[in-house]
């Protein structure tokens, strides 16, 4: 026995036999027999794999986090876009010269000056938004006609997004407290469908 021999024996191979020489020139060597648990070693390589599990799915939680910030910053930085063109739209100024009686568009005792983003009910005078004037003139088109809101999106802001589609919402919110004085005028939604502008006159 020049140099060590290991060998397993056992069933399943769980004792190592062990043999190496002391004393090569007498041939004296030592020999002994180890046992080893299955179990053992089973249960290292258990922990070893439930460890290796455990690590995928913490990688993969890491990575679907951060997948969903970037989706999340994105949706924010379109949402940030569609608000500054919205305030860059809505800061454009009406004509500076008074409006004349032949530009109203008559909505039952309303007066809609579309050019000057005005109405007039009787000696109230209500400014509205450029926005919310494109919006009544497309209802004023059709009165007491349903106008859809792909309609209005597209003609208004030129797509039908979701930050747009809740953009329109609150228009027509702004929309009705500035007609509330005029009882012969109303602006009635249908559910995911659109928008109708009832005229009593």
């Amino acid at each position: 026995m020049a140099h060590p021999v290991f060998t397993t024996s056992g069933t399943f191979g769980n004792r190592l036999d062990v043999r190496y020489s002391t004393n090569p020139l007498e041939f004296v060597g030592v020999a002994f027999s180890v046992t080893v648990k299955p179990g053992n070693v089973l249960r290292s390589m258990a922990w070893q794999l439930a460890g290796s599990v455990l690590l995928v799915l913490v990688l993969a939680f890491c990575m679907a986090y951060q997948i969903k910030t970037i989706i999340i910053q994105k949706r924010i930085d379109r949402i940030r876009h569609e608000f500054m063109k919205n305030m860059i739209y809505e800061m454009k100024q009406p004509p500076a010269s008074e409006p004349t009686e032949g530009e109203a568009i008559k909505l039952g005792e309303t007066d809609f000056f579309y050019p000057f983003n005005e109405l007039r009910h009787g000696s109230e005078k209500v400014i509205i938004t450029s926005r919310q004037a494109e919006i009544l003139r497309l209802l004023a088109a059709r009165k007491n006609t349903l106008v859809s809101r792909e309609e209005l999106l597209s003609e208004v802001w030129g797509d039908d997004s979701y930050a747009n589609s809740m953009a329109l919402n609150v228009q027509i919110t702004y929309l009705r407290r500035a007609l509330k004085a005029d009882p012969t005028v109303a602006i009635e939604a249908v559910i995911k469908k659109g928008y109708i502008l009832k005229v009593k006159k």
